[in-house]
């Protein structure tokens, strides 16, 4: 990484990329831009991230650099680029020139002040505002509306609408966050266009310049602050004229002019006035095509609280106006467009705005039906704002007119719980509990860099509930809901939404509006407005986003917008309710047969899982059954939640394949499901994972539980089998017994799992006396190096892999298998490379000793991989003893491996042994994994393991014969 700074800015460069990763304002403490670190290092124009083009793979090079510039050069394929980047008092300078090309296309990821791109980074929220000075001005005798657009259009982010925007002649684009009033300005000083979309945590601006066999592109970055929107912009001075987008007839406006000094000190002489503009252009917008207007312009008066504004450099300074009353009439407005106009010094600055008598109307209209919501009315027009559209801009406040802010009934009619359900209440609040009955709210969990979490939604539903049942107070609950509205108002919300765009956490909403029907019946009127507006956007958001893909962040939209639709009459809740229900029944043919959720990881099947059986408990308010829904005979969720249990080890915790952790899953869905199918083997799973240390994350499992007080007292205990095979997931596992210190074994030869899968065909894991031993990687986290460099990578599993190459992503099956005595044999195949077929052979001696057998059919330097827990006591040549401390073990190959460690999950290293041999076309390799101290001698072919005054012989060439031999 290349640093450049000074006072005001620190400037990060990824040297071989090229690209801006971090940009700060260092008096601010903004961070206006953001790349993803992880992908940057893979150096692949993959996710977004490296897209100059024409990509030139190759590593950048510094040809120059000093303490506040850089010149990087890269050749390849008779293509040549040159960028260098100067950094500025305010900001920074940079220019890219390259041949052999006819496009140079520069991408910048920005979150208006909270980052730029994803995982790292808090991400653009809803008070992120871009303005863009850019294209043509219509004549004003011209028919055409084309060119009909504000002086400068602003537009507000709409979270993942992927929304494409295309800005010919750009001139410079500003991005603030209007809440905090912190921004970015890039402005172009060589020919370019613009685009810009909306994306999940940030706006991608792409700056593009074309040409003939050479492309250059030079553009400036410039920070300010102090300012909440950008009205006009150049080398001294950006400034914003701040006033309602819409006014109605007859109001006087009352707003403010801020300047932000790039370079002048002392005073400007400021004047202004209302200008509007008649012309021929303004016909199209009013929606006519036929007529014809005489072409002119008059003037209202304006008045400022001083005519001299006194600036600093890097700093703002606001004078304050009002103007006369705006009139609107048939024969001038009607085709006028109004314009607040400034002269700074000689500089004109000019904001659109409208007056309009329908936007009057429909105030009127909402006054005398909701009046409570007048007050609530925000000042911007999208329609105005962008592209002068204003006679759609009442439309918002109709629809808000015609709503209906009524609930529908009351989600949660349970007042009293039997003393089993109280239990699980008291574990769902153990986390924020400190004296029963009371509940406090924390808000060092609830809050990131001043803003409020979804970790908030959480703390408002457990302190509702303990006011509700256990008698704590209200107060923690009302603050909270406080915090929420105040922060939907201000464009905040972010985690819960952040996560209805990406990410699970709009399940907050659920919580939210859970809290909401508990204390309804006690929340201020004021505080129910603000509320319900509130959940109204979110369900409009919701209704847009929500859709049956059905991957955990689409299902955890539809539980959201399913509790919102459910809760409240707004005119959008049948359709909300319509969508969110045909979501859940379309999510419940992605769970295979056997069980199992198609991205075959136990974590996300889980979260799938919680997702599902919260979405049937409302859907059942509703006199919808999704339990009864059944595939070949079996209910759906019954059959998902065995599936789950069938992978529990002896811990009850899941094995961290694929993009998954150590974890015990949460007992809900084995609560909620063992009460509605009337199953105790499901109810008392979900029990023992309370009894182990895994708390509800639902008010609904405690609910749930007033229904199933006497499936408590059956005899009936949970059992696994000691070999289960699930096989349209691929998931082969074998237990000594059911006891914590049993020695547990789990094999994948399923589907690759989509987005969550691993390149991990026929890898496995052991575990054994109470912990893991033999491990996957498991998933380091999305934002981490661990998860790109190592995590997916094929040779961070117990696998055979080509060299260090990773597999295809295939899906294996299982050849055969049986049981002999205590003895357990299984033979399984894929095809993991081009040319490759790899066949697994499994030999549980006892269920105790593990002897791994792989045949390989394919030409190249082949690795036999396996990761292990602990430390290395000693190393002979064929084998390796370890210790966690707690169990001693060993390993044995039939070469010397080379060691070296490896992660699992996000910081656990592992001991990673390896050999590698070379096949011309047939190879054997194998392992045996000893879970116990033993000595380990070889005589031939033959391995003897020596412990307790005993001797057991392992013949792997009989073994290879046995398993191998006519298995198809």
């Amino acid at each position: 990484m290349i640093t450049l700074e000074n006072d005001n800015i620190r400037l990060i460069i990824h040297e071989a990329s090229g690209t801006i990763t971090e940009l700060l304002d260092k008096r601010s403490n903004t961070q206006h831009l953001l790349a993803r670190k992880p992908e940057l290092e893979l150096m692949e124009p993959g996710m977004g991230i490296l897209e100059i083009e024409p990509f030139i793979k190759g590593k950048r090079s510094v040809v120059d650099l000093s303490n506040d510039s850089v010149t990087l050069r890269v050749e390849e394929g008779g293509k040549a680029l040159v960028k260098e980047v100067k950094l500025m008092r305010q900001g920074a300078l940079i220019t890219i020139k390259a041949t052999g090309v006819d496009r140079v296309r520069e991408l910048l990821h920005v979150a208006c002040g909270n980052g730029g791109y994803w995982g790292e980074a808090l991400g653009a929220m809803y008070n992120c505002r871009y303005f863009v000075k850019f294209g043509f001005t219509e004549p004003p005798n011209s028919f055409s509306s084309v060119g009909l657009k504000p002086p400068v259009s602003g537009f507000r982010f709409s979270k993942h609408s992927y929304n494409d925007r295309y800005f010919p002649e750009l001139e410079w684009i500003a991005f603030i966050n209007e809440g905090r009033r912190v921004g970015l300005l890039v402005k172009c000083l060589s020919p370019c266009y613009g685009v810009v979309e909306d994306q999940f945590f940030n706006v991608e601006l792409n700056l593009v310049a074309n040409g003939k066999g050479e492309s250059s592109l030079t553009y400036e970055l410039t920070l300010f602050n102090g300012l909440s929107r950008v009205d006009y912009a150049d080398d001294d001075l950006i400034i914003e004229v701040n006033s309602p987008s819409v006014v109605k007839p007859g109001d006087s406006i009352n707003g403010s002019l801020s300047i932000y000094s790039l370079s002048i000190s002392g005073g400007l002489n400021v004047n202004g006035y209302v200008k509007l503009v008649k012309s021929m252009p303004t016909l199209g917008r009013r929606g006519y095509d036929v007529d014809r207007v005489r072409v002119g312009e008059f003037k209202l008066g304006l008045t400022l609280e001083g005519n001299v504004i006194d600036l600093k450099p890097g700093s703002a300074s606001t004078v304050r106006f009002t103007t006369e009353p705006v009139t609107w009439s048939m024969e001038d407005t009607l085709y006028s467009i109004p314009y607040l106009e400034f002269n700074v010094n000689g500089k004109v600055v000019s904001r659109a705005f409208s007056i309009n008598p329908d936007y009057a109307a429909a105030v009127n209209a909402l006054g005398g039906r909701n009046p409570e919501l007048v007050n609530h009315i925000n000042d911007w027009s999208d329609e105005v704002e962008g592209f002068y559209d204003d006679k759609s801009a009442s439309m918002p406040i109709y629809e808000l007119a015609a709503d209906d802010f009524s609930t529908s009934r009351r989600l949660i009619k349970e007042r009293q719980l039997s003393e089993e359900a109280v239990k699980v209440l008291k574990e769902y609040l153990s986390s924020d509990v400190k004296v029963y009955p009371a509940i406090f709210l924390d808000l060092s969990k609830a809050t990131r860099n001043g803003y409020v979490t979804s970790a908030l939604a959480d703390m408002i539903l457990k302190s509702a509930s303990s006011h509700v049942f256990l008698g704590s107070p209200i107060s923690d609950a009302l603050r909270g809901l406080e915090m929420v509205a105040s922060a939907y108002e201000r464009g905040e919300l972010i985690h819960w939404f952040n996560g209805i765009h990406g990410g699970a956490g709009s399940a907050g909403l659920l919580q939210l509006t859970l809290a909401y029907d508990l204390i309804e019946d006690e929340l201020p009127e004021e505080l129910k407005t603000r509320l319900k507006l509130m959940f109204r956007w979110a369900q409009g958001e919701l209704i847009k986003l929500t859709n049956a893909w059905a991957g955990n962040w689409e299902l955890t939209e539809a539980l959201a917008l399913l509790a919102i639709s459910s809760k409240f009459n707004f005119n959008n809740s049948r359709l909300g309710l319509i969508k969110a229900e045909s979501v859940f029944r379309s999510t419940l043919n992605y769970f295979l047969n056997d069980g199992g959720w198609l991205e075959e990881s136990a974590g996300y099947h889980n979260a799938v899982l919680n997702i599902v059986t919260w979405g049937a408990e409302l859907l059942r308010l509703s006199g919808i059954n999704l339990y009864s829904v059944a595939r070949n005979g079996e209910p759906v969720i019954r059959k998902a939640a065995y599936w789950l249990w069938n992978l529990l080890d002896p811990r009850y915790r899941m094995p961290a394949l694929e993009d998954s952790g150590d974890d015990m899953p949460n007992p809900d869905p084995f609560i909620i499901s063992g009460v509605r199918y009337n199953d105790p083997v499901l109810l008392k799973v979900g029990l023992r994972l309370m009894e182990l240390g895994s708390r509800p994350t639902s008010l609904l499992s405690a609910l749930a539980l007033i229904d199933g007080y006497s499936l408590i007292k059956s005899p009936i205990e949970p059992r696994h089998e000691q070999v289960t095979v699930l096989d349209d997931s691929g998931r082969f596992i074998v237990r000594s017994s059911d006891e914590y210190n049993a020695t547990y074994f789990i094999l994948d030869y399923g589907p690759h799992g989509a987005w969550h899968g691993h390149p991990d065909k026929l890898s496995f894991e052991l575990h054994s006396n109470g912990e893991p031993l033999i491990v996957d990687a498991g998933s380091g986290g999305y934002y981490s190096d661990l998860h790109w460099k190592w995590s997916r990578r094929s040779i961070a599993h117990n696998t055979v892999t080509l060299g260090d190459k990773d597999q295809l992503e295939t899906r294996g099956r299982l050849v055969k298998y049986w049981v002999n005595g205590d003895d357990v044999y299984a033979v399984f195949e894929a095809n993991t490379y081009p040319g490759v077929n790899h066949r697994r052979g499994v030999v549980a001696l006892g269920k105790l000793i593990y002897v791994i057998l792989d045949k390989i059919s394919g030409v190249g330097e082949f690795r036999w991989n396996i990761h292990c827990m602990g430390d290395v006591v000693y190393m002979k040549r064929n084998s390796i003893a370890l210790t966690t401390g707690r169990t001693d073990y060993v390993i044995v190959l039939p070469k010397t491996p080379e060691v070296t460690y490896g992660w699992r999950g996000h910081s656990t290293r592992t001991v990673y042994a390896y050999y590698e041999d070379h096949s011309v076309g047939e190879l054997n390799m194998w392992g045996i994994i000893i879970p116990f101290k033993a000595d380990v001698g070889f005589n031939g072919s033959e391995v003897s393991i020596t412990y307790g005054g005993s001797t057991y012989v392992v013949k792997p060439l009989e073994l290879y014969n046995l398993l191998f031999n006519n298995e198809h």
